[in-house]
């Protein structure tokens, strides 16, 4: 089977809304654009309510919006693990980043 490109993918999806309507994109769809935000580690929020049937056109569109943008603008970066993948793939061996570094606590004093 051929893998397909992300930009043809939001292609279908963006083309499937102005023509039927969100409601109307069909589920194999909808699994390639979760696929293609879980591989530039997307925002899960958007990816929930995007698939959420329940959740109103107007916010499930945005949220397309807002996927369409984090996978095109990350499509072109070198492949790092997310926060989901490095904890999927075991997170002890993961480099500790400069950010987790400002949020730990000093060791008591009189530590070694």
């Amino acid at each position: 089977m051929e893998r397909t490109t992300s930009p043809a993918i939001l292609d279908r999806f963006a083309e499937i809304i102005e023509r039927d309507g969100i409601e109307h994109v069909p589920a194999g769809l909808l699994n390639e654009l979760l696929a293609a935000g879980r591989a530039v580690c997307a925002s899960a929020v958007a990816m929930a309510v995007v698939v959420d049937p329940t959740e109103p056109a107007v916010a499930r569109e945005r949220a397309f919006g807002l996927l369409s943008i984090q996978i095109i603008g990350r499509a072109d970066r070198a492949p790092v693990p997310c926060n989901r993948q490095r904890a999927a793939a075991g997170a002890a061996s993961a480099p500790v980043r400069s950010v987790d570094r400002r949020n730990q606590r000093p060791a008591p004093l009189g530590a070694a």
